[in-house]
């Protein structure tokens, strides 16, 4: 009975905590590609530069009661704050809800004779639920970083480390499958590099810089076979998606209104191609609990 109670009380205050991450989170989409430090100094308004107080920094409420605009400078807010923050919420909760002790399989190395230093399935599923949640908050910076045009810095990559090693204690069965998934990614990856510059002498679709190639494949080495399927249906639409878009730019009647529909639907492809990995990781994740 103790142990339920634990479990339902961390159950109802993940979506709380996650809130509060979300909102840290969005410092980090903000000043870790500025090379700006995330752990000293006040938030701040990015339109006037003015230190945020408290109340201008609760989780959704703050943009709610503010109307989405700066208390001092009234500039618009970006809804995207809240959302992350929301998003942050909801997948707090449904992390601690997916990874609860009744609905796990008895081959997930869980009970307390096969993990020496834990001795309640409560437990050892909480931290199941952390890795996932830690995991997913790291991706989603990682994703809006992208979104934003922005060079994501490597050192995010080696903060990985800690969801996975948790992961490959508590499952290592389970990381086992994954690793060979992500060595599948891997040798794809290399296959279609190979024969697009060798066959086709042209790049590829997908953009082969370090950042893309890494928040992928630990996508997959967390997620499995689901997550590299998300990844591949998820991006296989939107490229497909850009390629319409640009190919309106074709029909039009006038060289002047060719070019400027051009200028127009380039822009869309850009911002859909910058929010592929934000889609992937959201598809992903929601596959995770199916």
């Amino acid at each position: 009975m103790t142990d339920t109670i634990i479990w339902i009380y961390w159950f109802i205050l993940s979506p709380l905590l996650g809130l509060l991450i979300g909102s840290f989170l969005n410092v980090c989409i903000y000043r870790l590609p500025k090379k700006e430090t995330i752990v000293k100094g006040h938030s701040y308004c990015p339109s006037c530069s003015h230190d945020l107080k408290a109340a201008d920094l609760v989780p959704v409420l703050s943009f709610l009661f503010l109307k989405g605009k700066c208390r001092y400078c009234s500039e618009k807010i970006s809804a995207r704050y809240a959302l992350v923050e929301i998003v942050s919420g909801l997948y707090a909760m449904l992390a601690v809800w997916r990874f609860r002790p009744s609905v796990l399989p008895d081959s997930e190395p869980l009970s307390g004779n096969q993990i020496a230093f834990i001795s309640n399935p409560v437990y050892a599923s909480l931290l199941l639920a952390l890795s996932a949640v830690f995991c997913f908050y790291l991706l989603l910076v990682w994703a809006m970083i992208i979104k934003d045009r922005q060079d994501v810095p490597a050192k995010l990559f080696i903060w990985f480390i800690v969801p996975v090693s948790i992961r490959i204690i508590l499952q290592p069965e389970v990381m086992l499958q994954n690793g060979f998934v992500f060595i599948i990614y891997l040798t794809g990856l290399c296959l279609l590099y190979i024969i697009s510059r060798i066959v086709f002498r042209q790049k590829l679709l997908f953009q082969f810089s370090a950042p893309y190639v890494a928040g992928f494949g630990l996508m997959v080495l967390y997620g499995g076979s689901r997550a590299l399927a998300a990844l591949l249906i998820t991006y296989a639409a939107g490229m497909s998606l850009t390629k319409i878009i640009d190919s309106k730019s074709l029909f039009r009647w006038s060289p002047a209104e060719t070019k400027q529909s051009s200028e127009v639907y380039s822009n869309i492809s850009a911002g859909i191609r910058s929010f592929l990995p934000a889609l992937s990781l959201l598809a992903a994740s929601v596959w995770w609990f199916s």
